[in-house]
């Protein structure tokens, strides 16, 4: 049989110190090889566990119940698509939770790769049914209270003034660990592109002479973070940042005055 093999790591930790995807990636095609199958391709991902990667939509459409599923895993896209093109029988992976994190997304892709007559092995996990969607029942609670646990700790630095999550393009990480970030080489391409927004030049030029496309350079503008304001975005909620801003509050409310 066709074969191929899937993976992913959550944290950047994992993906650079922890056990790394090259090393799975050589005990899973001695797993294929093992037991001999045609190694025909290979997916991975590398994802933080703080973001929702499964957005599981239900609607009605034309009298129908859908259920739309969508993710942010590049790799796994691809991994269902060429499965449902035929261009594998069988997906060797270590766990159900290196596979899913969200119960519905498991079931759901499960029954579609299972009527494409695409076989799910995991190498260190039941194949059995039920203890499969127990197991992911588990997992999905686990990255559910992961990601309360994470938004409660980001929600309190951002209190503190302190900014949580990727930091904006013109600013890194400091050398001490609690402090705000600090502008970085190019805090200077964020101070020119608001001077010339304010002094009338077009977004084509500023884009073309700065290498951006207009979805970054709009949201550029847009971001407060460079007039020294934390903003939640859930909440929306607004707080005063220790970082140094690169940009005054008056000329953020300027440039964003016309959008």
């Amino acid at each position: 049989m066709r074969a191929v093999i899937y993976d992913r790591v959550s944290t950047k930790k994992q993906a650079d110190k922890g056990i790394s995807l090259e090393t799975k990636d050589k005990y899973l095609k001695g797993k294929v090889k093992q037991d001999g199958h045609q190694l025909v391709g290979s997916y991975q991902d590398k994802t933080s566990a703080y973001l929702k990667e499964e957005q599981i939509e239900r609607k009605i459409q034309n009298g129908k119940f859908i259920i739309e599923i969508k993710t942010e895993r590049k790799d796994f896209e691809r991994l269902i698509n060429d499965g449902i093109l035929s261009k594998y029988e069988i997906i060797y992976f270590f766990k159900w939770d290196r596979m899913f994190r969200h119960l519905t997304h498991q079931i759901e892709t499960c029954k579609m790769l299972e009527e494409h007559g695409i076989m799910l092995k995991p190498t260190d996990d039941t194949q059995d049914i039920l203890a499969r969607d127990f197991v992911g029942r588990i997992s999905q609670e686990e990255s559910k209270k992961t990601s309360e646990r994470v938004n409660r700790i980001w929600n309190e630095r951002r209190k503190e003034g302190l900014y949580a999550g990727r930091l904006p393009i013109g600013y890194k990480k400091p050398n001490k660990k609690g402090q705000p970030p600090v502008p970085n080489q190019k805090a200077e391409m964020i101070k020119d592109i608001f001077k010339r927004t304010i002094n009338g030049e077009t977004y084509r030029n500023i884009c073309k002479d700065h290498n951006l496309d207009p979805k970054q350079y709009y949201n550029i503008l847009k971001n407060k973070f460079y007039a020294s304001v934390i903003t939640d975005p859930k909440t929306k909620k607004e707080y005063e940042g220790k970082h140094e801003p690169l940009i005054t509050l008056d000329v953020w409310k300027k440039v964003n005055s016309s959008y």
